[in-house]
């Protein structure tokens, strides 16, 4: 896998401004043999490493406990009564209070799902794959992107013998961010969103429906 297939745009659109550059758009074909997951993905939340922060200074310490604290995840929110489906064959649930909005990125799409008064929310990317790699793998990114800081990697059955990976890296706001990346059906979907809103991503994870 080279390394341009496998680089995104963090998550950017929720941490400053919801508005990205919006590059040159080219829709995918499906590929002819459709595969959905026997099971749901599914990954373990993170807990051990969400007890410290990347080395901040104590003022962007508490700058950013209280950004958690004000997008923490409500129960209600955990419900995932909304639903979004994509032209290339998938769909997921979400919250009911959050909007999801697609734009052109690069060579495919990112789709930011957000509630934009306290802040939450996650991203997922999508975009036309066509390498020889069916699974990601640590020893994969190392590979590939050797700069990427790859933390508590979990690997993501997708049957067929094939697998994705979630795991955390730190960013350079202080935090950590937690990614899911898979190939299926002929894309690469990598998706992201603050490690302590884990349990909204590994909800909307399990959501992923594929047609």
């Amino acid at each position: 896998m080279k390394e341009t297939s496998m680089k995104k745009t963090y998550l950017q659109a929720i941490i400053t401004t919801l508005f990205l550059v919006v590059a040159g758009y080219m829709v995918f074909q499906f590929a002819e043999d459709r595969v959905d997951p026997e099971v749901p993905l599914h990954f373990a939340p993170a807990s051990s490493v969400l007890t410290s922060l990347p080395e901040v200074s104590p003022e962007q310490q508490a700058t950013v406990e209280a950004r958690k604290e004000e997008r923490a995840v409500t129960q209600d929110e955990l419900m995932l009564e909304g639903k979004y489906e994509h032209e290339y064959g998938f769909s997921f649930r979400h919250p009911i209070n959050f909007t999801a909005t697609s734009f052109a990125e690069g060579e495919g799409e990112s789709i930011v799902v957000q509630d934009t008064n306290k802040g939450s929310g996650f991203q997922v990317y999508v975009v036309g794959f066509s390498g020889e790699d069916t699974s990601i793998t640590p020893q994969l990114l190392a590979r590939d992107i050797p700069d990427m800081e790859v933390i508590d990697p979990q690997p993501i059955s997708l049957g067929g013998g094939n697998s994705g990976l979630a795991f955390i890296t730190p960013h350079e706001n202080g935090e950590y961010i937690r990614e899911v990346w898979f190939i299926l059906n002929g894309y690469l979907y990598q998706i992201s969103g603050f490690a302590d809103l884990d349990p909204l991503i590994s909800a909307v994870l399990q959501s992923f429906r594929f047609f």
